[in-house]
């Protein structure tokens, strides 16, 4: 969805409201594949000002992805704020690197909010996401999901601890147990 800047820029102190429903493909998340179970949503202004044009809307997207832990999938709310600087994309352009997360380059009047979206989907996406913080996970001799079933594995001394395959069990006396 692009919009075009030039009619914003034509008047000083002039902005533009901003309500939209965006689709956003299905993301490919250091293999896990984000898909965005609605359109996203992004609400906020476009204004120019000083002869130059801002940015500043909210923007929110339900997400299904699949557990950290377990490997089910579930449906996540992320939802984020955007304030940047519009620039005109220009060959020389210096732009320092402590200055790049607060500006968007754009090119002929057009920014391309579709692509801004998906942009801050990626970047508010957690690290590690999980179905819920009680998540117990998959067991690691059988492979059972400990959320729905008890399973009957013997682990050695702890149950939570991970079998260590033998050809990495000298490295076990590195770390003495206290």
């Amino acid at each position: 969805m692009n919009i075009n800047l030039s009619r914003i820029m034509a008047v000083n102190n002039n902005q533009v409201d901003l309500k939209y429903q965006i689709d956003v493909e299905s993301i490919n998340y250091y293999g896990d594949k984000i898909i965005i179970s609605e359109p996203a949503s992004l609400q906020g202004k476009l204004y120019y000002m000083d002869e130059k044009t801002f940015l500043d809307c909210a923007i929110s997207a339900e997400v299904k992805v699949n557990c950290g832990r377990c490997l089910n999938s579930f449906h996540k709310n992320l939802a984020t704020k955007l304030s940047v600087e519009l620039i005109e994309e220009q060959d020389g352009l210096n732009i320092e690197d402590e200055d790049k997360d607060d500006i968007i380059l754009y090119q002929d009047d057009n920014i391309d909010l579709a692509k801004i979206v998906r942009e801050q989907i990626i970047m508010s996406i957690p690290m590690k996401l999980l179905c819920s913080e009680n998540c117990k996970g998959l067991c690691v001799q059988c492979g059972i999901n400990k959320n729905e079933e008890q399973c009957q594995c013997k682990l050695d001394n702890d149950e939570d601890e991970v079998k260590v395959d033998f050809r990495l069990s000298k490295l076990k006396e590195l770390f003495p147990k206290d």
